[in-house]
């Protein structure tokens, strides 16, 4: 039989699926820390909660079809968080892509390590 759910590994993976949030508001804080003193951060949290909800949504629908479609629903999210730099924000054409790829960044890099917390250390995998 299969090892029982830990309250640990839950947590974990709850934090895991959340990280996309996360990346959002670390990005958008950012932003408005390096020169955007006038960005009201709910004009682009906002919005850009709905963008991550779709991604992960249309995340798991292409990795169900087929998993290299998955890289799809990432393109795709980024131009929405081009997007919403440029209409948000109101961030020139560097600053949009600078914002898009950042974000995507932490967005790929933090689940990979929070999975790498939530492993045990005497784990087989």
């Amino acid at each position: 039989m299969g090892e029982a759910i830990s309250e640990t590994s839950i947590a974990g993976s709850v934090l895991v699926e959340c990280s996309g949030l996360l990346a959002l508001v670390v990005t958008i804080v950012g932003v408005r820390l390096l020169g955007r003193r006038d960005l009201q951060p709910l004009t682009m949290i906002i919005p850009g909660i709905y963008a991550v909800t779709a991604y992960v949504l249309l995340r798991s629908i292409f990795a169900a079809i087929s998993g290299p479609l998955a890289g799809l629903a990432l393109f795709g999210l980024g131009f929405l968080l081009y997007g919403l730099a440029r209409q948000a924000a109101r961030l020139n054409l560097i600053g949009a892509v600078a914002f898009a790829v950042l974000t995507l960044g932490l967005l790929v890099a933090m689940p990979a390590s929070l999975y790498m917390l939530t492993i045990p250390a005497h784990s087989s995998i």
